[in-house]
């Protein structure tokens, strides 16, 4: 809330409101350089979400049921043994199921 002062001393509330949707990248890179190492997905309730990952033939590679929130690193994706490619998730918040993709990009080696 900001509360704006007009010329003639009356003063009006603004709210200025942010989208609270959770927000999934569609890449990250763990590679260990200590930047984008994990599936960082904003905005989760604190007490997480149901994250299932699969490969490309539909195999689990990677499901929690309380997944995140980002503050949480010990609880967050690192790809595992998974190779480089697109793997497609299913989050599911509060009964709302969301799904796509996401690209593990490790690089060189």
């Amino acid at each position: 809330l900001r509360v704006v002062q007009d010329k003639d001393g009356s003063t009006d509330g603004i709210y200025v409101g942010f989208d609270e949707r959770p927000f999934i990248p569609n890449v990250f890179t763990p590679n260990n350089d200590r930047k984008n190492d994990f599936f960082k997905i904003l905005n989760l309730p604190d007490n997480g979400a149901k994250l299932v990952v699969t490969n490309r033939n539909g195999t689990i590679v990677y499901e929690n049921e309380s997944y995140g929130p980002e503050s949480r690193e010990s609880n967050l994706w690192d790809g595992g043994d998974n190779p480089d490619g697109i793997y497609f998730y299913q989050l599911t918040v509060d009964g709302t199921v969301q799904t796509g993709w996401v690209e593990i990009l490790r690089g060189r080696r």
